[in-house]
């Protein structure tokens, strides 16, 4: 009889929002977690976006080894490049795998649970926003662009962030407007550590 070798099963992943795999219920409290890192991630992203406008507006040169929000100076064409699809992952592997995971809980409400499948269906829409956005900025070049063109680009990427972090803002409210009012007012405080808005830091 020949030797039948034993084959391990394979390790089945957690369940959790992001893996691809369905989602196992999760309370309004964790999601409130995950929802305020991606708003403030996003709004890290939308400071970046609002400080290269801002020196093109004022015609200030910025620096390339300064972090300006979310982007270094030197790698900013590539970060608004790669932006569209970065957020897209974000809303498709953490934001509305979280938001469906919510409405399993047994402490999620009727109400709670209608206002997060409207979020769901916006988030839909939040997508397909991102993939316009995705094929605008692929036709800027990462040189030789005008500056009227980048700017163009950093203004479509601007209304895309603006856009998504208000959805993130209504996500935290719904699940708790109390923690999220005292958080939204929070991220308002730029951080002493991060780069100001001034010609000098540029």
């Amino acid at each position: 009889m020949p030797y039948l070798q034993k084959v391990k099963p394979a390790r089945q992943a957690p369940n959790r929002p992001g893996n691809g795999q369905p989602t196992a219920p999760i309370s309004p409290q964790a999601a409130m977690n995950t929802v305020m890192a991606l708003y403030s991630d996003a709004r890290r992203q939308l400071e970046a976006i609002e400080l290269f406008l801002s020196s093109f507006d004022d015609n200030v040169q910025y620096r390339n080894d300064i972090a300006y929000g979310a982007w270094l100076g030197a790698e900013w064409r590539i970060q608004l490049a790669s932006l569209a699809g970065t957020l897209r992952a974000k809303i498709e592997k953490v934001y509305l795998p979280t938001l469906s995971a919510v409405v399993l809980h047994p402490e999620c409400s009727p109400e709670t649970k209608t206002a997060l499948r409207r979020l769901e269906h916006r988030a839909n829409g939040m997508l397909q926003a991102l993939a316009n956005l995705d094929l605008a900025l692929a036709r800027v070049p990462l040189s030789g662009a005008s500056a009227r063109t980048e700017r163009s680009a950093l203004r479509a990427a601007e209304l895309s962030c603006r856009e998504l972090i208000c959805d993130f803002e209504d996500a935290m409210f719904i699940l708790d407007q109390d923690k999220a009012a005292q958080w939204t007012e929070h991220c308002l405080i730029r951080p002493t550590t991060m780069v100001q808005n001034a010609p000098q830091h540029r």
